[in-house]
């Protein structure tokens, strides 16, 4: 629940990859683990944007029944609109993510030499000799 807006952060994941242990004698759970992992590794990589934009249209519905089932087991209730859609996420992590990524993605291709950085050298004015 803590992490459900922030699919890609490791903390997500390391949780995700626990359900299998954490809740090995439900069967409801397990089944729909199984379903929305199944649905996570089936992301359309090769496929348009549409496409793209569609799968993710339909996976937090996915998610959204992994919570259910979780928290139906330890006595929660919670709604559909809650689990899909009830976490904070504040405007500026979505930006600080998207910043992070653009950094490390025009590092990586500077490393690899797919976009060189270009170096000017410039003279130094000193004051002196704008007077």
């Amino acid at each position: 629940m803590e992490t459900r807006a922030q699919p890609l952060s490791f903390e997500h994941v390391r949780a995700l990859n626990r359900i299998d242990i954490a809740f090995y004698n439900d069967k409801e759970i397990t089944r729909a683990w199984n379903a929305y992992r199944d649905r996570l590794n089936s992301y359309p990589k090769e496929a348009g944007e549409e496409e793209q934009r569609m799968w993710n249209d339909k996976t937090p519905g996915k998610m959204a029944k992994l919570l259910s089932e979780m928290s139906k087991l330890l006595g929660y209730d919670f709604e559909e609109t809650l689990l899909i859609k009830g976490a904070y996420i504040p405007v500026a992590h979505g930006r600080f993510d998207s910043e992070q990524a653009a950094i490390r993605q025009g590092l990586v291709e500077l490393l690899a030499f797919k976009n060189p950085l270009k170096v000017e050298l410039v003279e130094k004015k000193t004051i002196d000799s704008k007077l």
